[in-house]
């Protein structure tokens, strides 16, 4: 692993033209800091080939070997995007690996657009003078069910399929929890965390 982590950083270093640092996140996670700004340097360096397609759902992505060191996108100083994709350039090598990149070669479009939809929508849905109300995140947050425009195209129309994990909305202030699970054409279950508390 040592190793593979040092190629990675080479294969930085040549990308960006400059030493690239990176380490083991530390229990398997890293932060991203507020006023981080990816620089311009580490934009676009994927290979692409112009008639290449590796995934058909995406066919306008040409990316034949994926190494850009992707755009966080948001910058609202009341919001924060989460992913548990490697947002941070120092994560990158973790996925440079032979095997991975191989893996991952066709579902990186896929994992690419759901988080960058996710936080197009995040950003419509909250400047402009408007505000996320309850209905309104949810919404955001179930943008892959079948019954959406962004989720018909990712999953299809059929709401009778399983959902992918779980949809999850909390309200921190008033402890209500919202969520999905199961079928798609499934209730949402929502439930007080006030009824567990002493």
């Amino acid at each position: 692993m040592e190793q593979q982590l040092e190629n990675g950083k080479a294969l930085g270093a040549n990308l960006v033209g400059q030493p690239f640092s990176s380490a083991y996140p530390d229990q398997g996670l890293m932060i991203r800091e507020p006023d981080f700004i990816l620089p311009d340097d580490y934009k676009e360096k994927s290979i692409t080939l112009p008639r290449y397609t590796n995934n058909p759902k995406y066919g306008e992505d040409h990316t034949f070997l994926n190494y850009t060191f992707s755009d966080t996108l948001e910058d609202l100083p009341d919001m924060i995007a989460v992913t548990n994709h490697f947002l941070l350039p120092a994560m990158r090598p973790f996925q440079w690996a032979p095997l991975v990149s191989f893996v991952w070669k066709s579902y990186w479009p896929s994992t690419e657009w759901r988080y960058r939809t996710m936080v197009e929508l995040l950003l419509q849905r909250a400047t402009g003078g408007n505000a996320l109300d309850w209905q309104t995140a949810w919404d955001t947050i179930d943008f892959l069910n079948p019954t959406t425009e962004h989720g018909s195209f990712f999953n299809g129309p059929d709401t009778s399929q399983p959902v992918g994990g779980h949809v999850v909305l909390m309200d921190g202030e008033n402890l209500t929890l919202m969520a999905l699970y199961g079928y798609y054409n499934h209730p949402w279950v929502e439930v007080s965390l006030q009824d567990f508390l002493p």
